[in-house]
């Protein structure tokens, strides 16, 4: 999709007030109308904001918008792939999702600029870490540290490897992470550590709820 059609007082309303939604913090996920889609309702799974643009992670593909009291679309990426998880990393945006998949988008076009198998399941969470770097982690247990320029991993570790953190009945899927310079929190069916990255190593262990865990963030 190149762009919404402004003469659609339906479309642009929903547009708007989906991320009027997402502004006011009311909405992050849920079955929404997707501002690409029209009226059509999608699945989005996360969004994540950068200067006023979102990349919005939904069950059919990455889509890109814009909201400034009118709605534009720079682009979407349309996949039979659903994406669970999406962050920038400088001016794109790197997204995950079934089978292992990630890719780079152009945050101002859609254009997708790579597209490469990152883990043995789904991948749950990217967070980028800086320009250059990001963070995925996935069903297969592992969190990654990657190089965009490369596409290569710079690090990886398995947090249920770690016996204070390992929880048998729930499995060693991660569903949920975030990195701060050399600091990664991570959890799901491990219990949520904090791993310090120049070590290759966890320095502490949360006790928490005795289930999976979902969502964790630094506040940024």
């Amino acid at each position: 999709s190149s762009g919404i059609n402004a003469e659609c007082p339906l479309r642009r309303d929903l547009c708007k007030k989906y991320l009027v939604d997402v502004k006011n913090g009311i909405l992050s996920s849920g079955i929404s109308p997707c501002p690409l889609a029209g009226i059509t309702k999608q699945r989005i799974f996360k969004h994540s904001e950068r200067k006023g643009v979102y990349a919005l992670a939904t069950n059919s593909g990455v889509s890109i918008c814009k909201w400034d009291n009118i709605v534009e679309s720079p682009g979407t990426c349309q996949s039979d792939t659903s994406f669970y998880s999406v962050d920038w990393i400088g001016d794109n945006v790197i997204a995950g999702g079934d089978c292992g998949k990630l890719i780079e988008i152009d945050g101002s076009t859609g254009t997708v600029l790579s597209d490469y198998a990152a883990h043995s399941g789904s991948v749950n969470v990217v967070r980028g870490r800086d320009h250059n770097t990001f963070v995925s982690a996935g069903f297969d247990g592992t969190c990654r540290i990657w190089d965009r320029r490369s596409q290569a991993v710079e690090q990886d570790f398995t947090p249920s490897s770690w016996q204070p953190a390992r929880r048998s009945k729930l499995g060693g899927h991660i569903t949920c992470l975030d990195v701060l310079d050399d600091w990664v929190v991570c959890g799901g069916g491990p219990n949520l550590s904090l791993w310090y990255l120049k070590e290759g190593k966890s320095v502490i262990k949360y006790n928490l709820v005795q289930q999976s865990l979902s969502v964790v963030s630094e506040g940024r």
